[in-house]
């Protein structure tokens, strides 16, 4: 192939050099310029290039479908804490000698230091600023109370809404649904005229008396909240 090539080359340099000595009008001996053409050996050509490796087919890998992480088991400082909460609980508060009594089954578990409303008797209406007295029980828990934690009381009761009603501070229909709720261990309606909201909560230090809850230090909340179940009983004394 190589040798075909370099024949082609020569004859096709003697076919040009014929045509310039045709067009000059000189007399030269063609087959003597022809022979002064210089011949290429194959020996005398640069080494070929070696052609490129054949290139890889790609194939495509099929894609894998992604893995879930499985969630991992609690380790044993995640698993949840049981209930410290007791199982037959009663809080007896007395006013006139600021302490709340906690009891499990009959039997006195602490004493803790309380302040209660700022006038004495029993609660009559909406902003006496009075702790209510009587028999009571937990209805409501909450775990973000502006107080730190609280315990909210069933009050206004039975007796309280036969009071308000006779007086004129709360309406028949007000009365049967305070009724209800007492009945069935829910918490009574707060937006009456007898008042409402009446807690068990934090935040006593500073203070000499309240608008009608009953508080006590931040630390005792904290150690008395978490025993304490919804439905626990509460007596509130003068």
């Amino acid at each position: 192939m190589l040798n075909r090539i370099i024949v082609i080359e020569a004859a096709l340099a003697a076919a040009v050099l014929v045509a310039a000595v045709s067009v000059s009008g000189r007399s030269t001996d063609v087959p003597q310029a022809a022979s002064s053409l210089k011949t290429i050996s194959i020996s005398d050509l640069p080494p070929l290039a070696p052609p490129p490796a054949p290139r890889a087919a790609i194939v495509e890998r099929p894609r894998r479908t992604p893995v879930r992480e499985r969630p991992r088991a609690p380790e044993a400082s995640q698993a949840p804490e049981p209930s410290r909460m007791l199982r037959s609980p009663k809080i007896v508060v007395e006013k006139s000698r600021g302490r709340l009594t906690l009891y499990e089954s009959g039997k006195v578990v602490k004493v803790y230091p309380v302040i209660t409303g700022t006038y004495r008797g029993d609660k009559v209406r909406k902003g006496d600023r009075r702790t209510p007295e009587g028999d009571f029980y937990v209805c409501v828990r909450n775990p973000v109370s502006q107080y730190t934690l609280s315990l909210g009381l069933s009050y206004p009761d039975e007796s309280d809404a036969r009071r308000g009603l006779k007086a004129g501070l709360i309406t028949p229909s007000q009365y049967k649904h305070i009724r209800w709720c007492i009945r069935n261990g829910k918490q009574p309606p707060w937006n009456t005229k007898l008042g409402g909201s009446i807690m068990i909560h934090g935040e006593a230090a500073g203070r000499k008396s309240t608008a009608g809850c009953i508080a006590m230090s931040d630390e005792h909340i904290r150690e008395l909240y978490p025993l304490i179940p919804e439905g626990t009983p509460v007596t509130v004394r003068p």
